[in-house]
Formats: C-alpha cells, sequence, structure tokens
C-alpha cells in the first residue's frame, strides 16, 4: 500500500465541500477527538507552573498562595465561615442554611517561612489546644481531639476555666505556603460537626417534647391547640441555631487569635499562664 499522503488546507477544503454540513461537523469533532486522545496530559505539575499561568492571567502570586493553602486543607471547594469577607464556596447544604457552617476557614499571612509556619500552627495546636497532631506529606497540619479519659478530665478543666480553645472540636486542619516578598499565606480550618449535631439533636429534644405537650394539652381540651405543634417546631430549630451559632463565634475568635499569634511568631502559653491572664482580663492579640 503506498505511503499515505498529508493532506494540505486546500485538500482538505475541497474533500469537505463534496459531503454535507451534517457529515462535515461529525468528521471535525472526530478529528478533535483524536487529535485530544493522542495528546499526553501530565497527572501532575510542579506549583511553579501554575505560577506561570496566574502571571499570564494577570493574577497575583498571594492569591494563588492563599488558594494553595485552602487547596491543602480540603477546604477549596467546601462551603466554609470566612470570617474576612471574601467569597466561599456556594455549595451550602441543607443544615448550612438552617443551623449554621460545619466549617470555619481563617486565612492569615505571616513574614515567616512555610516550614516555620507549619512548625508554630503545630505547637499552637498541641501546646495550646492540647490536640493529637500529625502533619502531611505536603505539610497539611491535621488535629484531631485527643481520646481518653485523661483528656476528657482535662478539657472539663479547661472549659471550666474558660480556656478550652479548639480542644473540643472534631478536626483542624492548617497550611502554610510561601508567596511573593516573603510573604506565607495561612490557612486555618475548624470542623465544628459534631457540635452542629449535637446541637441539631439538642433542638429536636425541645420540639419534640413542645409537641407532647401541645398533644397532651389537645387530647382534653380542643384540637385547635394543635397549632402549637408548629411552634414547638420552631423553638427547637432556634434552640439549635442559637447553640450552635454561640458556638461557632466563640472558635471563630480563638481561631483568629491562634492565627495572630502564629503569624506574629509567638509562643504558646502554658495553662497556668493563660489562666492568670484571663482572670486578670490580660488575654489578648497580639501587636502586628
Amino acid at each position: 500500500m503506498p505511503a499515505a499522503r498529508a493532506l494540505d488546507a486546500a485538500e482538505v477544503a475541497a474533500d469537505l465541500a463534496s459531503i454535507d454540513a451534517a457529515d462535515s461537523e461529525r468528521v471535525l469533532r472526530r478529528a478533535i477527538e483524536l487529535s485530544v486522545e493522542n495528546v499526553v496530559v501530565a497527572e501532575q505539575f510542579p506549583v511553579s507552573t501554575l505560577e506561570q499561568v496566574a502571571a499570564e492571567l494577570h493574577v497575583p502570586i498571594t492569591a494563588v498562595a492563599d488558594a494553595l493553602a485552602e487547596y491543602r486543607t480540603g477546604a477549596l471547594d467546601t462551603a466554609a465561615l470566612d470570617p474576612s469577607g471574601a467569597a466561599t464556596s456556594p455549595r451550602r447544604g441543607v443544615l448550612d442554611r438552617l443551623i449554621g457552617p460545619r466549617l470555619i476557614k481563617i486565612r492569615h499571612r505571616t513574614k515567616l517561612s512555610d516550614q516555620d509556619a507549619v512548625e508554630n500552627l503545630s505547637d499552637w495546636l498541641k501546646r495550646r489546644h492540647r490536640l493529637r497532631i500529625r502533619i502531611n506529606p505536603e505539610g497539611t497540619v491535621v488535629g484531631v481531639r485527643r481520646r481518653g479519659v485523661v483528656p476528657i478530665v482535662v478539657r472539663g478543666v479547661r472549659s471550666a476555666t474558660g480556656t478550652a480553645g479548639l480542644s473540643g472540636v472534631k478536626e483542624v486542619r492548617a497550611a502554610a505556603v510561601t508567596g511573593e516578598e516573603g510573604q506565607t499565606s495561612l490557612c486555618l480550618v475548624v470542623d465544628l460537626s459534631d457540635h452542629r449535631t449535637q446541637s441539631v439533636v439538642a433542638g429536636s429534644a425541645v420540639a419534640a417534647g413542645g409537641t407532647l405537650v401541645v398533644s397532651a394539652v389537645a387530647a382534653v381540651t380542643a384540637p385547635v391547640t394543635l397549632v402549637g405543634v408548629p411552634v414547638a417546631v420552631g423553638v427547637g430549630w432556634i434552640t439549635s441555631r442559637l447553640s450552635h451559632r454561640h458556638r461557632v463565634r466563640r472558635v471563630t475568635e480563638e481561631a483568629e487569635m491562634t492565627a495572630d499569634h502564629v503569624a506574629a511568631g509567638s509562643t504558646p502559653p502554658t495553662l497556668t499562664s493563660e489562666v492568670a491572664e484571663r482572670l486578670v482580663g490580660r488575654r489578648r492579640r497580639p501587636t502586628p
């Protein structure tokens, strides 16, 4: 069989002119599919390549570092409360809308290197918040609640003294990525799903109790009193929402405080010094 020769643009145009429009579209679509199949796309590429693409699109490197830090915490495409007011993912679930956010996302910038920031983050989560720490290969710090009798007692003592911090949350993830001009982006993500579940259970109990009372009253008086059932359900929902909102406010303040101290390079306090500071009202954020 003779070797196939390459068709130039004029010959291709002539061949396409000899078939109808529908077939021409099918031929071109298939040609595109074949060209894509023959292209080898790398599964991974260096972060520097991403920065070069961002530069071509006039995206600041600091914004890329912020996004990479979020990506490494696993919260890039997850709905979360962001106190900075930055845009968040619109993928909010039913509980996010009715009760409150499951995740709290804190972003900060520091002059520390990413390695120093990760070490300081680990130190604060371990010593200040009494979390069990591990660091993933990509540098993400993961802090989880300690199990056992002793950690439970310690959390109770710290809660009674107002120094519980983040020790009662389900999980904390943190990452640091160095951008341009020596600026390192920090991202701290706190998972409150356990507390939100507890709030839902507490609100459901209130709603169920109210419904039982209304039903009992309706049984001995008039059925019209059953209109109080929606009121009982509403009270239960408000109970869940207010309980979780209070917890979100306290945890957000604590997470922001931690991010401020980490960014400033501060060392975490001991339990004794922290209790003393709280008693005399001296606990505050570091001066920038």
